[in-house]
């Protein structure tokens, strides 16, 4: 009944409103009129937009897509450019170079060379490494008109051990070297060949080593050094050499100071002297110290400091203290021309080892002095003109005590004993001079280890008691460089150059006292010298070697002639231990 009366009264209210609206339609009496406007439109920019726009989207289905009609023009062209077919890229990739810790070498040539060389590096652990060399080179062939047996043959056998950690490198070496020489240089043509035949002129000279460094990181106490060295020959010469050498360096702010101290001793024997026959018996103590303060920044680096040195001997020196001024100074804000100074006076401890080294016709039969070089000081302008061109050129300045040259001793009639007797042999000379050079390099760098240097330096002798000295030429040339002609191929060389200087040749007669004896002096000519190397790397482990070496027949002592041009053929295997 609710429901019924619900319908009755809805359906009463919907006929209610549709009679209200029918009924305002049939009572609307306005009237319209139409008007014409006259005046024309003319719609402002502001206006613009209060056109109403009405929003529309076409319905994809019915969109047909517009043909774009085009007409080719063709102009006729003539060329012969044909163009290559693209290939695609390929990666190619870089093969490893091999790593081996063991390289072996072996060679052979005319006049009875032998070359044989093996040394090896190999780790035992992290922080260990052990390595050993064997070097044995020679010639037993005689030199043409020697005149006595002129072979040289030399054997290196060494072993190392090195130690790296956090804190320290502890490098250790052993090792023996020996030479066996011969004083074959006489210019006398009137001894008897049997007399000849039956002289043995070798000198052996035979040399143990005994080394340690060590290196210790972010400590106060930066280094120790120490060296040992025996020496002895087959004519009961002997020498013992002790270097112990000890440096501190301390921090300050941005440079650091450095501390040094070092001991030399010095034990040399000779069976006697070559004029007065007595034995020789030297033994040498210097200690020293050094301090320095070191700063180097982008703009220049500097290191001022000075050295003292005491020597027990008071006759080797105008006094037992000296005193050396240690200065480096350059000044590279502009890296195109960079000034530079440099003084490092030191004393150098002689010995018959070293001075060996430097003349190996060297009779055991002299009195050695050591050198005390005041200043060794020099200034100079280095630059990098180009990119792969070095220029430096430089002045060096010297006051040296006992400076050593090499002078020939004369004939001696008591040769029972000696080889070094015909006039054959060299003793070390020291004198009191100055010394002033001119050094001027130029080195170029292609890159991919393709480099030149050249090298001339003239030095100008002034001796303060004019007594004379031999052996020094006044101009020294050296011109060296590297070719990688391909990965494979590389050539090496060296050129040395040696100018004029004067020579001893003694008048000797047989059965003369030599102190009597007088000399004349010579000049040898320019020498010159050219080695040249050339290596193929055949495989990874082999490579093939070729060498070869033109002399001055003249050589660089007075009538030692050496072999004019010798060859050596050899390969070296590298592998893994």
């Amino acid at each position: 009944m609710k429901t019924m009366n619900r319908f009755f009264f809805i359906s009463i209210l919907i006929l209610l409103i549709n009679n209200f609206s029918f009924a305002q339609v049939k009572t609307d009496t306005l009237k319209t009129q139409q008007v014409t406007v006259v005046k024309s439109y003319s719609p402002s920019l502001s206006n613009a937009f209060l056109i109403p726009s009405f929003p529309s989207v076409d319905d994809s289905i019915y969109i047909k897509n517009n043909v774009l009609k085009y007409k080719i023009l063709e102009n006729q062209i003539v060329s012969t450019f044909e163009p290559n077919k693209a290939k695609p890229l390929k990666l190619v990739r870089q093969k490893n170079e091999a790593l081996f810790n063991t390289s072996l070498y072996s060679g052979f040539g005319n006049k009875g060379q032998v070359l044989i060389r093996m040394f090896s590096l190999i780790p035992i652990d992290r922080n260990q490494s052990y390595g050993f060399i064997f070097n044995r080179r020679g010639y037993s062939k005689d030199v043409i008109e020697s005149g006595l047996n002129s072979n040289m043959n030399s054997l290196f056998i060494g072993a190392n051990h090195i130690l790296r950690t956090n804190e320290i490198r502890s490098d250790s070496k052993f090792s023996f070297d020996s030479n066996r020489n011969n004083f074959f240089g006489i210019y006398n043509n009137n001894f008897n060949d049997f007399f000849i035949k039956n002289l043995n002129p070798l000198i052996s000279l035979s040399h143990f080593n005994l080394h340690n460094k060590t290196v210790f990181y972010d400590n106060v106490f930066n280094s120790l050094e120490f060296k040992i060295r025996n020496t002895y020959d087959n004519f009961n010469s002997s020498e013992q050499e002790l270097n112990f050498n000890a440096k501190i360096k301390i921090s300050i702010s941005r440079s650091y100071i450095s501390a040094q101290i070092k001991l030399n001793g010095l034990s040399s024997k000779f069976k006697k002297d070559f004029f007065d026959e007595m034995p020789i018996d030297i033994k040498n103590l210097n200690t020293g110290a050094k301090i320095e303060w070191i700063k180097i920044n982008s703009d220049f680096k500097l290191k001022i400091g000075g050295s003292i040195d005491y020597f027990d001997k008071s006759n080797m020196f105008s006094s037992k203290l000296n005193y050396y001024p240690n200065i480096y100074f350059e000044y590279n804000k502009n890296r195109k021309l960079i000034p530079y100074l440099i003084s490092d006076g030191k004393l150098i401890i002689n010995s018959y080892s070293l001075l060996s080294q430097k003349n190996p016709f060297l009779a055991p039969a002299f009195k050695i002095k050591p050198t005390s070089s005041k200043f060794n000081s020099r200034v100079g302008l280095k630059s990098l003109i180009y990119s792969n061109l070095e220029f430096d050129f430089s002045i060096g300045y010297d006051d040296i005590e006992n400076f050593t040259f090499f002078r020939r001793l004369p004939y001696s009639f008591n040769l029972e004993d000696n080889s070094y007797g015909l006039s054959n042999a060299y003793e070390a000379r020291f004198t009191d001079l100055s010394l002033v050079d001119f050094d001027l390099k130029f080195k170029l760098n292609f890159g991919n280890n393709n480099n030149f240097l050249f090298n001339v330096k003239y030095l100008a002798y002034n001796i303060n008691d004019e007594s004379p000295i031999f052996n020094l030429p006044s101009i020294k040339m050296n011109f060296e460089g590297q070719i990688s002609l391909t990965k494979r191929i590389n050539i090496s060389f060296i050129s040395k150059l040696i100018g004029e200087r004067e020579i001893v040749k003694w008048e000797y007669l047989l059965n003369q006292n030599p102190n009597l004896s007088n000399y004349e002096i010579e000049e040898l000519p320019i020498y010159y010298k050219l080695n040249l190397n050339v290596n193929y790397k055949l495989l990874d482990e082999l490579d093939l070697n070729a060498s070869f070496e033109l002399n001055d027949r003249n050589g660089v002592w007075a009538d030692f002639y050496q072999h004019k041009s010798l060859f050596l053929l050899g390969a070296r295997y590298k592998f893994n231990l």
